[in-house]
């Protein structure tokens, strides 16, 4: 170390303050530059040159330097610019993260609102059946049954069955040509779910 900076450092280590403040405004232009060429913000440059210079006070006492004191503070300099990447790296990994999620969530929750809109539709439709075809299509696409159940739980012919439930998929098909599409994103969604 030249011999100003020896003494300096030495004073420091006593708790100067005064040669504390002479090394900061000896150095800090020429370190701010030198973690320029690292950061190019000159906002962050500073940033991190001042924290330097921070943990060179509050950990004076137990540093011991064995080249120049200009030499100690650049590597110091150094080593916390490549934190500083480091931890820019793990932030913007995280918000990729998260800006994944919340795009995921989006496409969830704009699904979950579409069947539930195709699901009201639905039923709207169904509702608007004969009071026998919507219990025979209910009995049919609700409960499963077979058609040859409901025509003997009903008392009525299988023919009669197949002729509600025909009746029934027309009317909806006509009330849910404007949800076709959603139909079919709602059918892509449901066999996502069972398939994922």
């Amino acid at each position: 170390m030249m011999q100003l900076d020896i003494y300096l450092f030495n004073k420091m280590k006593e708790g100067d303050q005064h040669a504390f403040n002479f090394i900061f405004t000896k150095h800090y232009s020429d370190l701010v530059n030198f973690a320029m060429v690292y950061l190019k913000e000159v906002s962050e440059a500073e940033e991190i040159v001042q924290n330097v210079f921070l943990k060179l006070w509050e950990e004076r006492e137990e540093i011991d330097i064995h080249s120049s004191l200009k030499a100690y503070l650049m590597n110091c300099i150094k080593n916390r610019c490549l934190d500083y990447f480091k931890h820019q790296r793990i932030i913007e990994r995280y918000n990729d993260r998260i800006s994944k999620s919340q795009e995921q969530y989006i496409e969830e929750a704009d699904k979950y609102l579409m069947l539930s809109e195709l699901e009201k539709q639905i039923n709207s439709t169904i509702n608007l059946l004969p009071s026998t075809c919507k219990n025979i299509f209910n009995m049919s696409r609700i409960e499963g049954k077979k058609n040859r159940e409901i025509a003997e739980e009903l008392n009525i012919s299988i023919k009669t069955v197949e002729a509600n439930i025909g009746r029934a998929l027309k009317v909806l098909r006509a009330n849910l040509v404007d949800y076709l599409v959603l139909l079919v994103l709602g059918m892509v969604f449901l066999w996502n779910s069972f398939n994922g």
